[in-house]
């Protein structure tokens, strides 16, 4: 059955295997021509790099449409690589040539068998295996690729060769700049040696950030049975005979390249090891002598350089989802790793909507961050949720003056932020997008529930909630004929409603940002203005009575709607209804999206469902979130039809959909909320390394139930169910 939405993106025929393609932890593919291929992605939270199904580095067509002739695409962002408003791709770095004295390998020359090129998402690590017969030769090749997840300006890349034929071979080590359209002052270094760097930097944008690359070749023999791995410097040693190494650099003004010629032994394995460091400005005043140092030291330890990144992702995947339906719990390893990928505890920097794996909206952080990311990653990784609310409110000086630039009171949080959180999209429709600042309030709360940690609440979220209530409070205009509130000329969720009065979930969120403010304000002892109750209390929320559902906004009609929006009442605002009209709003407005309608849809319509106990609609809403994944490496994009690729916002709901949905957890003050709700198709869920209060433990459920295992420490707090009855902990 072909997929209407074309090849490569997943369908119900996905789920009927027992097992689709083995492994839940390896995906794979063995045909390099296939039309719906869509190339890998590895991350390691700082930097990352798209690979094609040669293992070299890639980029997606669009990406390759302005560059000049010639220009190798870098397939690469790093964060915090910022100019005045957009993510900076570095130089291409990513590459390690291989010709066999008649060809170079590539994909289109010659002839490829027994290929396989797999991604082991427990360690970010992509594998490619192929036979190349280039005429007359013959050569085995396999690749690895990773980038360190213990230093993350680090990147590796292997290749093994075993030539069946005696010649010459040789290996390219390049990087290459001409990509990069806004630099200046290059600087390209060669040595004609393997044991020193070859490097490229240069001044970026038009700060003139610096950014430096090295890159360091090692040449080994492979360990065996009788002799282990061992490091060949300056000269070769096969089969007991002295081999002089042959090596070319070639330098122009934005690129350099090393070009090793060996002797091919037929049968005898050769191995080359590229390492890459990359520093900016932003981690070294001096990021060239950084680099080189990075480069140095990972080149004197390289076994040490891999046991850390192994046990460094060893450490992430202690936090993950057990699904018994094998397809379900593909997709969720899948969508865990690149949003683990794209993150850093401690870091700066959050990814924009399709994070480091293109430059889709320019890497600016949305609402995609606050509502859509976080939840999920926060509730299983709070230290990588922390970045999250840390970027809210290290940026709330730019927040504040977005308000102070229209003439409102407190911290209007940018639509499209970058840097600084100044607004990246002041002239465009979407910058008036205001019900942000209720989602990186809600944000600030969930983090402190989850992770226990009052003190950031007090010192660094307060302000952040604060400063939307102020906001709120300016924003809102009283309706005197009416005798309330109301929120005028906003734009929606609903991107297709353009500039409307009286958003319903605009105004509910403000509502809720206001009511918490308050609150806060009062347990810190804060002065807390009246007016913000008075004015929750009275914000309207447009009904229809007739239908009893709520109108998406003042004057609704019925029209086509873009993505769940009046749902969000229900989800994640927990707006007070009866069971009936939450029916009533989610079936309704379910009937109004467009065919092929984007990601931010149905994982939230499937929340609710759970909610309403009905599990199979629920289900229904995952079948359709499968044709936005693309094979072999469940990369996702915000619709079916088109290519913003990978569309992590999409991947934070389908683990929203799993966590508040089919196992129904809601943060709450008193305790944990936990209702499940699982499809016939998953009999049993497990939450490994759930975070509440700042204990972490095991969830599993099955059969209506919940049970706790492993927790860090007695858990003080309830576990409880809609019906109020408690779930039992242990001890």
């Amino acid at each position: 059955m072909q997929n209407p939405f074309g090849a490569g993106r997943l369908d119900e025929t996905y789920l009927e295997q027992d097992d689709p393609g083995g492994d839940p932890w390896a995906l794979e593919t063995r045909q390099p021509q296939d039309a719906g291929h869509r190339d890998a992605f590895l991350g390691n939270g700082w930097m990352g790099q798209r690979f094609g199904v040669e293992g070299d580095a890639s980029a997606y067509l669009t990406d390759e449409a302005s560059l000049p002739i010639g220009a190798a695409p870098s397939g690469c962002l790093i964060h915090g690589f910022w100019d005045d408003l957009n993510l900076m791709a570095p130089p291409h770095w990513a590459s390690l040539g291989y010709h066999d004295g008649q060809a170079t390998f590539a994909r289109g020359v010659g002839v490829w068998s027994d290929y396989r090129q797999a991604l082991d998402l427990r360690t970010g690590t992509l594998t490619t295996e192929v036979c190349w017969n280039s005429g007359s030769r013959v050569s085995r090749i396999l690749r690895r690729a990773w980038l360190s997840r213990s230093r993350p300006n680090v990147a590796v890349i292997e290749i093994e060769v075993t030539p069946q034929f005696d010649g010459e071979i040789c290996f390219t080590d390049r990087l290459d700049g001409r990509s990069a359209a806004d630099a200046a002052q290059w600087r390209a270094l060669g040595a004609p040696d393997p044991v020193h760097t070859i490097s490229l930097d240069a001044r970026f944008g038009p700060r003139g950030r610096w950014l430096a690359l090295h890159s360091r070749l090692l040449v080994l023999q492979p360990a065996c049975e009788e002799s282990p791995e061992k490091q060949i410097r300056s000269h070769w040693f096969l089969n007991d005979l002295f081999y002089p190494a042959d090596i070319t650099i070639t330098a122009g003004e934005r690129w350099v390249e090393r070009v090793l010629k060996l002797p091919a032994r037929a049968g005898q394995t050769v191995r080359v090891v590229k390492i890459v460091a990359i520093a900016s400005d932003a981690e070294a005043p001096g990021p060239w002598l950084a680099a080189w140092n990075l480069a140095e030291s990972a080149a004197g330890d390289l076994a040490g350089l891999r046991a850390e990144h192994e046990a460094a992702w060893a450490r992430l995947w202690e936090h993950w989802i057990e699904a018994s339906h094998p397809a379900l719990q593909r997709l969720l390893n899948a969508s865990l790793y690149q949003l683990y990928a794209n993150l850093r505890a401690g870091s700066p920097w959050i990814p924009g909507p399709t994070g480091l794996s293109s430059n889709a909206w320019n890497g600016h952080v949305f609402w995609d961050d606050d509502l859509w990311m976080f939840p999920g990653v926060c509730l299983l990784q709070p230290e990588l949720g922390r970045c999250f609310v840390e970027y809210r409110c290290r940026t709330l000086p730019g927040a504040l003056r977005n308000a102070a630039s229209e003439g409102y009171a407190g911290a209007m949080i940018a639509w499209e932020s970058a840097e600084f959180g100044d607004d990246t999209i002041p002239h465009l429709i979407f910058h008036h997008q205001h019900h942000v600042n209720s989602e990186a309030a809600l944000a600030q709360r969930w983090y402190t529930l989850i992770s226990g940690d009052e003190a950031f609440l007090r010192e660094q979220g307060l302000p952040v909630i604060l400063g939307s209530a102020r906001f709120w409070a300016s924003r809102a205009v009283f309706n005197e004929a009416q005798g309330r509130y109301e929120i005028r000329r906003v734009a929606t969720a609903d991107e297709f409603a353009g500039i409307r009065d009286n958003s319903a979930s605009t105004n509910y969120g403000a509502a809720w940002t206001l009511r918490l403010a308050a609150r806060l304000a009062r347990r810190y002892g804060l002065a807390c203005p009246p007016e913000w109750e008075t004015i929750a209390d009275r914000l309207w929320i447009p009904y229809d009575e007739p239908n009893q559902r709520y109108f998406e906004y003042e004057g609704y009609a019925g029209e086509v709607v873009k993505q769940a929006d009046t749902a969000l009442l229900i989800y994640p605002y927990e707006m007070p209804m009866p069971e009936a009209v939450k029916a009533n709003t989610l079936d309704y407005y379910r009937t109004r999206y467009p065919d092929a309608a984007i990601m931010m849809s149905a994982a939230f319509d499937g929340i609710v469902d759970c909610e309403l106990g009905r599990a199979e609609r629920a289900w229904d809403s995952f079948l359709r979130l499968l044709p936005h994944f693309r094979q072999p490496y469940l990369l996702a994009s915000e619709s079916p039809l088109n290519e913003t690729i990978s569309f992590l916002t999409g991947l934070g709901g389908l683990l929203q959909l799993t966590l508040m949905g089919f196992a129904g957890i809601r943060i709450h003050e008193e305790g944990l909320l936990v209702q499940p709700c699982l499809p016939a198709q998953v009999s049993r869920l497990a939450i490994h390394g759930l975070h509440y209060r700042g204990i972490s433990f095991d969830l599993i459920l099955q059969d209506g139930q919940a049970s706790v295992a492993n927790p860090s420490a007695p858990i003080t707090f309830p576990i409880y169910d809609r019906q109020g009855n408690r779930f039992p902990l242990p001890g």
